[in-house]
């Protein structure tokens, strides 16, 4: 049994997990640094930096978890962007919360004058480098959004068609549909002759003529009877 194609478009949907799986591992790497050497000199981490890692540690996850799913033809477009839109909102409160605490340091150049020390200057670049990757990875969050509302919308129109043709026109010849005039003949309830049971037309002029009328009335219009008659003695006649 074949499985669905995915919904999603290729090139942007692998071009943009990517980024983002980048941009997360960075910013996992640089704060994975400063626990490291925070605790090792027993300072409190930051609350920032908690977040920060968390958020990028959960977008690992949902990238890992997400990509299973895709390799399986089950990731659904609304599954997705609920995830996604979680972590775009956690995104954004950790990287206001590194841009306000960093302000500061954003604004200076990193060299010896600023920083005093070639230390000091690394731990400049690793702030600046964690505010642009926190940053890529927000943007980066904002078009797996974008894309999953784009996937869900296209989902959404593909659900929905305009029927060709409302239920009461069904086209069975049935006595009933003849008699409510649904399918636009007007005439008496009787039944046809071809429709009775056990009944059969007397020749093949009548049984021509009473088929041709039932598949004009389909349509709304009742053909002349001159149109459908055919006499094969007439055609006789004229050799």
């Amino acid at each position: 049994m074949r499985s669905q194609p995915s919904p999603y478009p290729i090139l942007p949907f692998h071009a943009l997990r990517a980024c983002s799986l980048v941009c997360s591992l960075v910013v996992a790497a640089v704060l994975s640094y400063f626990v490291y050497h925070l605790k090792r000199g027993n300072f409190k981490i930051p609350w920032t930096f908690l977040v920060l890692f968390g958020v990028a540690l959960l977008s690992l996850l949902n990238l890992t978890l997400t990509l299973a799913l895709h390799l399986f033809r089950v990731l659904s477009p609304l599954f997705n962007l609920v995830f996604n839109i979680f972590l775009l909102l956690l995104w954004v409160v950790g990287l206001s919360l590194l841009g306000w605490n960093m302000s500061g340091t954003l604004s200076h150049v990193c060299n010896s004058a600023n920083w005093g020390s070639a230390a000091g200057i690394m731990i400049c670049r690793l702030y600046k480098t964690l505010f642009s990757f926190g940053l890529f990875s927000t943007l980066s969050a904002i078009a797996l959004v974008v894309l999953d509302l784009k996937v869900r919308k296209d989902q959404n129109s593909l659900g929905k068609y305009n029927q060709m043709r409302d239920s009461a026109y069904d086209l069975k010849p049935t006595s009933q549909a003849f008699s409510t005039g649904a399918l636009g003949g007007h005439h008496e309830d009787r039944p046809e002759p071809w429709l009775s049971a056990g009944q059969e037309p007397a020749d093949y002029n009548s049984r021509n003529v009473s088929r041709e009328r039932v598949r004009s009335e389909h349509f709304g219009y009742t053909s002349p009877l001159e149109q459908t008659h055919y006499d094969a003695g007439d055609y006789a006649n004229q050799r």
